[in-house]
C-alpha cells in the first residue's frame, strides 16, 4: 500500500531527518516536508494535506472484484 510521510521542517520534538528516514524505509513512501510548521497540524495547510493524502490514495491499487 502507498504510504505518505508529512513533517513540519520546523517540528521542534523529531527532527525532519527522523520523517525522511520513516519515508525512506518504506518502499514507494511519499515524503511531504512542510515549511514553517512544527509539531502540530495548522488550519491553513489542511487544504495542502487533504490534496496529498487524496493524491496518495490514488496510487493505491484496485482490490479484486471493485
Amino acid at each position: 500500500m502507498p504510504a505518505l510521510v508529512i513533517h513540519g521542517v520546523d517540528d521542534p520534538l523529531v527532527p525532519v531527518a527522523g520523517g525522511a528516514d520513516i519515508a525512506r524505509n518504506i518502499k514507494g513512501a511519499w515524503l511531504l516536508e512542510v515549511n514553517g510548521m512544527g509539531h502540530d497540524i495548522p488550519a491553513e495547510l489542511i487544504d495542502l494535506f487533504v490534496a496529498n493524502v487524496c493524491a496518495n490514495c490514488a496510487r493505491a491499487p484496485a482490490l479484486p472484484g471493485t
